[in-house]
């Protein structure tokens, strides 16, 4: 087995042993977006989407900031100055997570508040390998499969996926 297709081997197994929190989803049709598009995309997040999206966590969810060992006071810097505060106040627990696009930069996804999540570090680079080794060792797909979080009932993605449910996994 090549080291692509043990990258997709490992998305799906990720996945599966994760205790309901993450899912495979298949993206059709399959849009590769052009690498200077993705550039300019990955500037805009880095500019000030990334940042909204932490101001707009600690002003309306920030129960999901607590559990990562944020607290009150830290909160609220982080509502007014977004990620200035979170690189100010990190903590080891916080550390262990990237801010994800649920669908990917490459495959058409948008820096919009509802395609980020924070996924534990482990998974998000799973889910980067297993995309890029479909892109390349099936280039005429007219679909990509991908790590997504699992979603909720009223069909929003969550905001976080818990670490404790996809801890275990990480040594695998």
């Amino acid at each position: 087995m090549s080291q692509l297709q043990k990258h997709i081997t490992e998305g799906f197994s990720l996945a599966a042993q994760s205790n309901g929190t993450l899912e495979i989803a298949c993206i059709s049709p399959r849009i590769i977006v052009l690498p200077n598009v993705v550039q300019q995309k990955r500037e805009q997040f880095n500019q000030s989407a990334k940042s909204n999206f932490y101001r707009e966590l600690a002003k309306h969810k920030p129960e999901i900031l607590h559990q990562l060992g944020f607290n009150k006071d830290q909160i609220k810097d982080i509502e007014k100055r977004g990620t200035k505060a979170i690189r100010r106040h990190t903590n080891k627990l916080f550390d262990q997570y990237d801010l994800d696009h649920i669908l990917s930069l490459r495959l058409g996804g948008s820096n919009s508040h509802d395609n980020l999540c924070l996924t534990p570090k482990f998974v998000n680079k799973a889910k980067s390998r297993m995309e890029e080794a479909q892109i390349i060792l099936f280039p005429d797909l007219d679909y990509t499969q991908t790590i997504v979080p699992t979603k909720l009932k009223t069909g929003k993605h969550r905001s976080i996926i818990p670490l404790d449910s996809v801890n275990k996994l990480q040594a695998a």
